[in-house]
């Protein structure tokens, strides 16, 4: 994880933002969504060959692609966001959101859902959720959600992808009773997490888990919101067995009988 600076360059270079392929409702490759940020606006095309086959390094400078308005990239502001003031210190990471922008037709609104959950928890701190600091404005939108910076995710350390300076000090009862924990919190909330997996826990200094990305969590009983292949059922409705699921699986991915590569649990 990394801060990024509060203003905006218009001067700013082109740069990839983010990139992800698109398949039909029969299992067959569609085509490959390709976005990135230059001169302060955003930009998507589209290529029909796999991702695989794109070098993108040497081809996104000779990209063409359209222009997509603000409004359709970024959560609009409203008072009661939380505004974060320049300098942010060292320990904040700054989330920044674009995936949305792969769809044919981007809507932020899973955005302003997320920040409405983030400031609704930071009005009751709990040390399995992550800490919320509020979010970086510009102009009538929100171009930044800032966080706590954490050494690593969950897993980076199973997979051994973290540097022994940064590594945490580990115990897996540890980590899991405090996301036990942290879904029970939850859940008194009536809110369910619905995106549970090794990639949206991070591991404090001292190995304690806590719990993170929201964009997915909503109220019980509602509609749910995304999820992850391989780690998420993708019920329809927002309910507490989600998280359980999701858990469950973190359990055996910490144990190693379970990789996170087996889309059948990905029950659509």
């Amino acid at each position: 994880m990394s801060s990024t600076t509060i203003s905006v360059s218009q001067q700013e270079a082109r740069r990839l933002l983010v990139q992800g392929e698109h398949w039909g409702s029969d299992d067959k490759f569609s085509d490959c969504c390709i976005v990135w940020t230059e001169g302060g606006q955003i930009y998507r095309t589209i290529d029909l060959r796999r991702q695989s086959e794109i070098d993108i390094v040497k081809e996104l400078p000779k990209m063409v692609g359209t222009i997509i308005p603000e409004e359709k990239v970024y959560a609009a502001w409203h008072d009661s966001i939380t505004e974060i003031q320049a300098p942010l210190s060292s320990d904040v990471f700054v989330k920044m959101f674009y995936g949305h922008c792969l769809a044919d037709e981007c809507n932020p609104d899973y955005l302003r859902a997320e920040i409405d959950i983030l400031e609704k928890l930071s009005k009751r701190p709990h040390p399995s959720i992550v800490e919320y600091f509020g979010c970086i404005r510009d102009g009538s939108f929100v171009k930044g959600v800032c966080l706590r910076k954490y050494p690593c995710t969950l897993a980076e350390y199973i997979r051994d992808e973290v540097s022994a300076e940064k590594r945490p000090s580990f115990d897996a009862n540890l980590v899991i009773s405090g996301i036990r924990a942290g879904l029970d919190f939850l859940h008194g909330l009536k809110l369910v997490h619905n995106d549970i997996n090794p990639h949206n826990i991070m591991l404090k200094e001292d190995g304690q888990g806590v719990i993170i990305d929201f964009d997915s969590c909503s109220p019980i009983g509602a509609e749910a919101r995304g999820g992850t292949p391989g780690w998420s059922k993708y019920n329809k409705k927002s309910e507490v067995e989600n998280d359980e699921h999701g858990l469950e699986l973190v359990i055996q991915f910490m144990k190693g009988e379970y990789n996170g590569e087996d889309i059948s649990a990905f029950n659509v």
